[in-house]
């Protein structure tokens, strides 16, 4: 099954693996050793304590098998207007519309899974994606920490599926870096907060900018932290933008542009209701509805320093 499920991928451009159910038990493993290691700062801690869920999901089938897909994610741009001049931000977030719903990994996946005698449901939530993986051989970790598939490198949204399909004997493979991380040092130098070190594997949590502009809701910025740090609408991708990793598959678009008055809007902090409904498709269209209450703080910071 994997032969046919790698074709399907990529076809769309995405990457795919199938692996047995068995392979949870590594994971599970893998989250009660980040629960007891002292590399992780409060708010890591309340993810791997606090969110993940191993429950299988319910279906009307036996789940022998689990699937894996990287969707390919194009790095998005967001123009800003305000007084006379147009600033484009980054926002980590994908652009909804830059797939059609048929190109869709459960699309085709259903598509595929079907006509081979099988059946597939999503599983939604709670399981780490990164760790998973990994640990099946679909990625390898950056210094970043992030996930890295060949040919997508880190520009990929990872989606998860249960089956009936049986796939044998269960692979698990290291939990490692890649290779070319151990004799290159460009996301460190990349990094605005110094949060990626060479003496450790993990990132120093607190420090990074996303923990900074997403996590610490409405708090001042630390004094140490240098005003052209601020990039981005919210989280940071200095590093995913210096990784030689990405150099060939670094695709930037700009698909929504806020005029004037919505920049003004936003930067006064209205809330969703108080927004044009066109203003507020834009922000759905990039995912940043759930970060309405954040943009003011982060995008005065990088407008005010452009």
């Amino acid at each position: 099954m994997q032969k046919e499920l790698n074709a399907a991928a990529q076809e769309f451009g995405d990457r795919a693996v199938i692996c047995d159910v068995g392979i949870l038990d590594a994971v599970k493993n893998d989250v009660e050793t980040l629960k007891s290691s002292n590399h992780y700062g409060e708010a890591a801690k309340i993810v791997v304590k606090h969110f993940y869920n191993f429950n299988l999901p319910e279906t009307d089938f036996p789940i022998n098998s689990l699937v894996l897909v990287a969707k390919t994610e194009p790095i998005v741009n967001v123009a800003f207007c305000l007084d006379g001049r147009e600033v484009t931000l980054y926002t980590p977030n994908a652009y909804k519309d830059a797939r059609k719903p048929h190109k869709q990994p459960s699309v085709y996946l259903h598509k595929l899974f079907e006509d081979n005698g099988f059946r597939l449901q999503e599983w939604g939530w709670g399981i780490p994606l990164k760790i998973l993986a990994v640990r099946s051989g679909l990625a390898r970790y950056g210094r970043n920490n992030l996930a890295y598939v060949d040919g997508l490198g880190s520009r990929h949204s990872l989606s998860l599926f249960v089956s009936d399909a049986e796939c044998g004997q269960i692979s698990v493979f290291e939990l490692r870096q890649m290779d070319s991380c151990a004799t290159c040092r460009e996301c460190l130098n990349a990094c605005p907060t110094t949060a990626i070190s060479t003496g450790r594997e993990q990132i120093f949590t607190e420090r990074c900018l996303t923990y900074l502009n997403e996590f610490v809701d409405l708090c001042d910025f630390p004094d140490w932290l240098s005003p052209t740090a601020h990039h981005s609408t919210h989280g940071c991708i200095r590093c995913q933008l210096s990784c030689p990793v990405n150099g060939d598959v670094k695709r930037i678009i700009t698909p929504i542009r806020f005029d004037e008055s919505e920049t003004k809007l936003l930067l006064s902090g209205a809330a969703e209701s108080d927004l044009p409904e066109e203003t507020r498709n834009k922000l759905q269209a990039i995912d940043e509805l759930e970060y309405l209450h954040l943009l003011p703080r982060n995008l005065a910071a990088v407008l005010d320093n452009m």
